[in-house]
């Protein structure tokens, strides 16, 4: 059995909120003269600073700063509030720049370190974000930068501290549906797809929100409930037509739920609004790989390794896909690259059952050994080493490998009738039949079964039940024996 990886359900974060500008502008003295002394017209310009957005505060604001009307702390507004616009315009780098500035002229000024923080959020600094949430924070306690440090939190895989932080957020403002929605989501990456419901419903209870819909669609997709989930992606779509994850998602439900074309179409659609979407192609890939479309899959898994040449699990994907299309040497090399990335029991199975399509038992022995050391409990990886020992005519060794796999599912077949096809090789008719008996049992139409009790009986002298038994395995599939 081939291991295919399904990529995990992608949440959004919602609340990365900036402080609001400065409406209080302090009293000053002009000391100079930049264009002009006007005391209006300056008044007029620091509250076009402080109250437009965009580039006509950004121009007020410079006014500001080169004008020497104010000086210190009561200048520190004017590097904030350019800060917020130049944030607002993407240029991350001013933003920091002037927040920088508004800080060292009032190091107290914690909205200026919150805004900071989350600009080095936005460029992936977590830590340097963190780090300004803490000093603000210890400054006042707010709901923001506790939500806003979550966040950041969140985006370092760091769950359970980003669940306190929202929690506090909360605790500081019970109706803040932006904690809610958050902390949903972080329960939904711990597993907790419960708790995460809970809260996803209280954000929603306060407002409707897209986000909302498609992680509350992700606490459903993790407790099993395939067409709620669908339900709420389908809502996150409705509002947002061009909601990439949301698409993606809901592919992965329609898959669940074996509405394989549903799917497809809506990784189509993932992939229309987000051509750079890696873990869409992936999926898509995984698609294509269930109906057995290998060179669609290949194709996409291509795709999702030139968008994350790291991604072990594409790499692994693909080798699966070469493997059930007759590249065994390509699938080795894939599970190679994937091992080193990474390594997984399922890579090391893959690649034995490669190896072992190769003819190559020993190297399949040794690779399903490697995937036991890992998973001890790898039923699979027993029974087809067991199987490749049959192969190299080492029949104690593939006993004791079905041993295990029975004693792992006592209620498979397949490990009683290989294990009687190994006794029955070293001559040990009577515990060959005994096991084919228990495949029988396990699995009534089961006409290799029969057939090869069949052998067994007239091995032992009896030719009647071996007749009867030969004839019923062919009855129930013509091919036996031949």
């Amino acid at each position: 059995m081939k291991i295919v990886f399904v990529a995990p359900l992608c949440a959004a974060l919602l609340g990365a909120a900036l402080f609001s500008p400065a409406f209080a502008i302090p009293g000053g003295s002009v000391s100079g003269d930049l264009n002009t002394t006007n005391s209006a017209n300056a008044d007029e310009r620091a509250n076009t600073c402080a109250k437009a957005s965009g580039d006509e505060s950004i121009e007020a604001c410079g006014w500001v700063i080169q004008s020497g009307r104010w000086e210190g702390e009561n200048l520190a507004w004017a590097y904030y509030d350019r800060g917020i616009a130049y944030g607002a315009q993407g240029k991350n780098d001013l933003a920091i720049a002037d927040y920088s500035e508004a800080i060292r002229l009032k190091p107290s000024h914690a909205d200026a370190l919150g805004n900071r923080g989350l600009t080095y959020a936005n460029l992936g600094r977590y830590d340097e974000a963190i780090a300004d949430y803490n000093s603000a924070l210890l400054i006042r306690p707010d709901a923001v930068d506790f939500n806003n440090r979550g966040n950041a939190f969140n985006s370092k895989k760091d769950y359970a501290r980003a669940v306190q932080d929202f929690t506090q957020a909360i605790a500081l403002k019970t109706d803040y549906a932006d904690a809610y929605g958050n902390r949903g989501s972080s329960y939904n990456s711990q597993e907790k797809y419960a708790l995460g419901l809970d809260d996803l419903n209280r954000a929603l209870a306060v407002r409707t929100d897209s986000v909302d819909f498609n992680n509350r669609g992700n606490s459903y997709y993790g407790l099993g409930q395939y067409d709620a989930a669908l339900k709420d992606y389908s809502q996150a779509i409705a509002m947002n037509a061009k909601f990439a994850v949301a698409y993606r998602n809901r592919g992965l439900a329609y898959d669940k739920l074996g509405q394989y074309d549903s799917a497809l179409k809506d990784y189509d659609e993932a992939i229309r609004q987000d051509p750079d979407y890696q873990d869409a192609y992936y999926n898509r890939g995984d698609a294509y790989y269930s109906e057995k479309k290998y060179a669609e899959a290949i194709a996409d898994f291509d795709a999702a390794i030139r968008l994350n040449p790291q991604d072990g699990d594409a790499f692994e994907a693909r080798g699966n896909a070469y493997d059930d299309s007759g590249d065994h040497q390509r699938a080795i090399e894939d599970y190679n690259a994937a091992l080193n990335i990474r390594e997984t029991a399922t890579s090391y199975y893959n690649r034995a059952l490669a190896y072992y399509n190769m003819g190559e038992a020993q190297r399949a022995v040794d690779d399903y050994t490697k995937a036991i050391g890992l998973d001890k409990t790898y039923s699979d990886a027993y029974l087809n080493r067991g199987n490749a020992y049959q192969d190299l005519q080492q029949y104690q060794n593939a006993i004791d490998d079905y041993a295990q796999r029975i004693q792992l599912e006592p209620g498979d077949y397949k490990g009683y009738r290989n294990r009687g096809d190994s006794y029955e090789k070293l001559g040990q008719h009577e515990k060959a039949i005994a096991d084919y008996d228990k495949a029988i049992a396990l699995k009534a139409d089961y006409a290799i079964g029969y057939y090869n009790r069949g052998l067994a009986k007239k091995a032992m002298g009896d030719a009647a039940g071996a007749d009867a038994d030969m004839a019923k395995g062919v009855s129930l599939d013509p091919s036996v024996g031949k």
